[in-house]
């Protein structure tokens, strides 16, 4: 319900208000999980003012409840159009990857001992936009893969959210 120091000039702790039938409950920070304190950060680094021009999230999803994936998701997806910076992910995880739509996937891919970043292959592309694969089966069903044919072996997707 609520995030607040407990004291504004020095503060030691951050209590979370949960309501709980008709009352607050007023925990510190440090007695949450640490899937919460991970979920509370990446909206910290969202909102930080002021703003960062780019912000990197590796793996986002470690110790995330399942049910706060979109809010997270929904979160990266608008910070670029408040103007709170790019967010950049790197996932592995179909469930946060059916967040994002065709144009905000791109592939990461090795080929040799060089690193190549790229829009979906186009059958892919098409595919997630009529809607005949979610975004996240192209780690499960269809490896996603580069545009332009790359041998090597699929690294992750990087979604780029915002221009």
């Amino acid at each position: 319900m609520s995030v607040e120091l407990d004291h504004l000039q020095s503060p030691k702790n951050a209590i979370v208000g949960h309501q709980f039938l008709d009352r607050t409950l007023g925990l510190k920070l440090a007695q949450e999980s640490e899937g919460f304190r991970c979920f509370f950060a990446y909206l910290l680094a969202l909102y930080q003012r002021p703003p960062k021009l780019l912000l990197l999230f590796e793996h986002p999803l470690d110790g995330i409840h399942p049910g706060a994936l979109s809010l997270l998701a929904d979160e990266f997806n608008v910070a670029p159009d408040e103007g709170r910076g790019q967010v950049l992910l790197t996932t592995h995880s179909p469930g946060l990857l059916d967040n994002f739509d065709a144009d905000s996937i791109h592939v990461v891919q090795r080929d040799g001992f060089e690193t190549k970043i790229g829009p979906l292959a186009a059958e892919q592309r098409e595919s997630l936009i009529e809607e005949l694969l979610q975004p996240g089966e192209l780690l499960t069903v269809d490896l996603a893969r580069l545009q332009t044919a790359h041998r090597g072996a699929f690294l992750g997707c990087l979604s780029g959210v915002g221009q």
